[in-house]
């Protein structure tokens, strides 16, 4: 049966006594689980939520082709590269300035990461991620997705990085 209230509605005192012990004995397990919450909070406090404009750039690429019941990937080098703009985290925007035009953000911080969402006018979504992880000098390491569809979805995934820029 379960356990059973005691006086004035108290649970028994040996219910007290094993609860502690089992929190006592559980605590390491417990520091363990909320490290990594404790450790992307101080990630989250690096500069990247400071830094109002960024230079990215993109050489890498992968392609689906999504055509047929299985997407076809490939493999590509390119040269791709645009600035992202008057950030703001706090407002949570910012605006992208590439080679076709500028287009507004949506800027979401998270865990060591800034996230940069991009609705584009026909409704396909770009995805703009910048790592607190260094890549090389004064660089860090990013990813751009875009969720295309066209005639059939077409989505490709640019790996690079992006740096402060004045």
């Amino acid at each position: 049966m379960g356990a059973t209230l005691g006086r004035a509605g108290s649970w028994p005192a040996c219910t007290g006594r094993v609860l502690m012990q089992s929190v006592i004995r559980l605590a390491p397990s417990l520091m363990l689980l909320l490290a990594p919450a404790a450790l992307a909070q101080s990630v989250q406090e690096l500069p990247l939520t400071s830094v109002r404009s960024w230079k990215c750039e993109f050489p890498s690429l992968a392609v689906a082709d999504w055509a047929q019941n299985e997407p076809t990937p490939t493999l590509e080098q390119q040269a791709f590269s645009f600035h992202i703009d008057n950030v703001d985290v706090r407002a949570g925007n910012a605006r992208m300035v590439g080679n076709a035009g500028s287009e507004d953000l949506f800027v979401l911080s998270r865990a060591g990461a800034l996230h940069f969402l991009e609705i584009t006018p026909t409704g396909n979504l770009n995805i703009t991620t910048i790592f607190s992880a260094v890549a090389g000098a004064g660089t860090l390491k990013a990813v751009h997705s875009r969720h295309v569809l066209l005639f059939h979805p077409l989505p490709s995934q640019a790996y690079g990085y992006c740096r402060p820029w004045e």
